[in-house]
């Protein structure tokens, strides 16, 4: 049974590998962002905060594309799409709607903490 997981995993690990590098049909040119470093509420001030937000906003408008991206990969496939493949793309999907909930809620806790720090 773990053989079987394992195995599973690394052929998930494999074919996210081949999503994220394979040539999309059409335009299409797939690149996950990376999560952009916040800063700390606690140590940051109003002007670095304020650079921060359009940093976000920016990742996130750029993570919005790469999920559009996924998708028209996946549409490329048609119904013959592997199902392993397809698989693959969604957990990618999901991945990385969390590192985008993820960012947003980093940038909030900075915010609070940032705003008990200066006052009301």
């Amino acid at each position: 049974m773990i053989m079987t997981t394992r195995s599973s995993t690394f052929g998930i690990l494999l074919l996210l590998s081949v999503v994220c590098s394979a040539e999309i049909p059409g335009d299409h040119n797939c690149t996950r962002p990376q999560r952009p470093s916040l800063p700390n509420g606690d140590e940051t001030n109003e002007q670095e905060l304020i650079q921060s937000k359009q940093i976000l906003q920016n990742y996130l408008a750029a993570s919005d594309n790469y999920l559009a991206c996924l998708k028209a990969h996946e549409k490329g496939f048609g119904d013959e799409i592997d199902p392993a493949l397809k698989a693959a793309i969604i957990f990618e999907h999901n991945a990385v709607v969390d590192e985008m909930y993820l960012a947003g809620d980093e940038f909030n806790i900075a915010l609070r903490k940032f705003g008990r720090r200066s006052g009301p």
